[in-house]
């Protein structure tokens, strides 16, 4: 694992242009090859000894006082991504700092639905157009589908994308949304907003789903601690 970080590191110090969306998609790569190799083998409890280990390495690296500015923020995004990561398989919140406190970070209960769903989008959007992709517009018909989906999820206490047999094409159809690009992501255990797309982002699949080119709209649902994010193009 030391090679491996220290290979990371080269290739991260290798740019001398600031953190930017396509930076960061090369941070993801980077990330998502050391989670395949060095955590996706190993037990939850192995994983959460080697993350530990990780953010100390880099935490080590941070202190270099020669580090240049946007050396340093690609090392803190990717440090930034194994702590998420961490805290999903713990269960305990991620306490890195890297984010700003901001209305993005204030605890999902004290912000009412539609307050929700404006800055959840607004900050997905501004991610995606960092990436050179489209911005997100709100659908009602998706909130709606996506209210109700989150909603029966919370019923059943579970997280899965065919609830009783279900599936996504039959839940846009009954929900009269004439789809011609589709897909959803769900959240559980969230706190806030900023959490919640970090946490996505530590997912290759989600991640995927956050920057798909083809979507222009997308409907939000939140029931407790289960969030339901629904795109689509039509």
């Amino acid at each position: 694992m030391k090679r491996f970080i220290g290979w990371l590191l080269i290739i991260v110090s290798l740019s001398a242009q600031a953190l930017s969306g396509t930076k960061q998609e090369h941070i993801e790569a980077l990330y998502d090859t050391y989670r395949a190799q060095y955590l996706a083998p190993f037990s939850t409890e192995k994983q959460v000894e080697k993350l530990s280990k990780t953010q100390k390495a880099l935490a080590q690296y941070l202190q270099r006082p020669t580090l240049s500015a946007p050396v340093r923020e690609m090392v803190l995004y990717l440090k930034h991504l194994f702590c998420q990561t961490q805290s999903l398989l713990t269960g305990n919140y991620c306490e890195n700092n890297y984010r700003p406190t901001s209305p993005l970070t204030t605890n999902k209960d004290q912000l009412s639905l539609a307050q929700t769903r404006v800055l959840l989008i607004q900050e997905h959007t501004k991610r995606r157009i960092e990436r050179n992709l489209s911005a997100l517009a709100e659908s009602e018909t998706l909130d709606i589908i996506a209210q109700d989906y989150a909603e029966k999820l919370c019923q059943v206490g579970e997280i899965t994308h065919t609830l009783n047999g279900s599936t996504l094409e039959q839940r846009y159809e009954i929900g009269q949304y004439d789809y011609i690009w589709w897909w959803e992501n769900l959240g559980l255990w969230q706190e806030n907003i900023m959490e919640l797309l970090d946490q996505l982002t530590t997912s290759i699949h989600h991640r995927e789903n956050m920057y798909q080119k083809e979507f222009r709209e997308i409907g939000i649902g939140q029931c407790d601690t289960i969030w339901v994010l629904n795109y689509g193009s039509r």
